[in-house]
């Protein structure tokens, strides 16, 4: 049994294919591969899992058109257990898309894009999610609300306080830039007491669709995930509270060390050709997390192919997955001292 622990995803040997590749070459192995569903209810996926963050040895993700936030754990290549916690406010016409952390106060932040876009700052009390703070989202140069181009990952960083939104963009359809808004949070005791909106940063434009954020406090390094290109960009030394004190501070953007994944595959070992990374986090053991719905090519108008021979419901019915890649931040931090000290 693989159960996970501060994203320690157990003991087990590399997947054959799925690797990530670091720019001098460096190959790490996929590790691991799990549905997220439990065994034989496919239907317990609920729905497209966006947003990665593991707390105290479980992980949590949500679910984009149900509005739950899930915590589960996993017994690849399957989900062990899985609590399924609506967001307060909830609406079917709204859509959940990326999660974070604020340890100081051990409660969760949301984003929504469509039509309310918004994030929340909700704690877990009796197996339910309670509101603290809702606000709407000041919106970058040309993104309007009511529109599914919104924000698509969040990370915090508790040294400075500082909330970080990522904005999808579509760099094909109306020209949207991909951009990375902070804001300063400030926390009392068990709650958040204001928030400050603090500027818009311009992504690099290489970065073709800002799709999940994570921020590591070891290595001081903001993470962004683009699954248009299957990568994820490494900016090392990001200091989110300097970046929002500069003048431009689009135009300080040191180069990204990027990690470009292929020939990932499920749980049964079987590739996909279809990726859609939607979040991302590296654990307490230095384990990187990656949760994907593998069921539509980049333009929508593909389905994952379905192989005829193999009738299980779990491949079938195009489950999200989440996979994972052993001892990430440790060949991270290497890969950064090489490059960058």
């Amino acid at each position: 049994m693989l159960i996970l622990v501060a994203l320690a995803f157990g003991s087990t040997s590399a997947l054959a294919g799925g690797i990530a590749t670091f720019p001098d070459g460096t190959v790490l192995a996929q590790s691991g591969a799990a549905f997220l569903c439990m065994p034989g209810q496919p239907g317990s996926a609920q729905d497209q899992t966006s947003g990665l963050f593991e707390v105290g040895g479980e992980m949590f993700s949500v679910g984009d058109d149900s509005g739950q936030i899930f915590r589960f754990g996993l017994d690849a290549p399957y989900m062990d257990y899985c609590d399924a916690m609506r967001v307060p406010r909830w609406r079917p016409n709204l859509d959940l898309e990326a999660l974070t952390y604020i340890p100081e106060i051990d409660e969760f932040v949301v984003s929504f894009e469509r039509w309310d876009t918004k994030v929340q700052f909700v704690r877990i009390e009796d197996d339910a999610l309670v509101l603290d703070q809702e606000f709407f989202l000041e919106l970058p140069p040309g993104y309007k609300r009511g529109t599914n181009l919104g924000p698509e990952g969040l990370a915090y960083d508790p040294v400075s306080g500082v909330l970080m939104v990522g904005w999808e963009g579509m760099p094909f359809f109306r020209g949207l830039e991909r951009y990375l808004t902070l804001y300063r949070v400030n926390c009392g005791e068990g709650e958040v007491t204001s928030v400050k909106f603090l500027c818009h940063v311009r992504l690099p434009r290489y970065i073709e669709s800002c799709c999940g954020l994570y921020y590591d406090t070891e290595l001081r390094a903001l993470l962004v995930l683009d699954r248009n290109a299957d990568t994820l960009y490494v900016f090392p030394g990001f200091e989110p509270m300097e970046a929002a004190l500069m003048k431009n501070p689009q135009n300080h953007w040191e180069d990204s060390l990027a990690v470009r994944f292929s020939s990932i595959v499920d749980g049964f070992g079987r590739e996909y050709g279809y990726r859609s990374f939607e979040g991302v986090a590296i654990g307490k053991d230095g384990t990187l997390g990656l949760v994907t719905d593998p069921w539509r090519s980049r333009d929508y108008s593909k389905y994952r192919t379905v192989d005829m021979a193999q009738m299980d419901d779990y491949y079938r019915k195009f489950v999200p997955q989440i996979v994972w890649f052993d001892d990430f931040r440790g060949e991270l931090a290497y890969q950064i001292s090489l490059h960058y000290e």
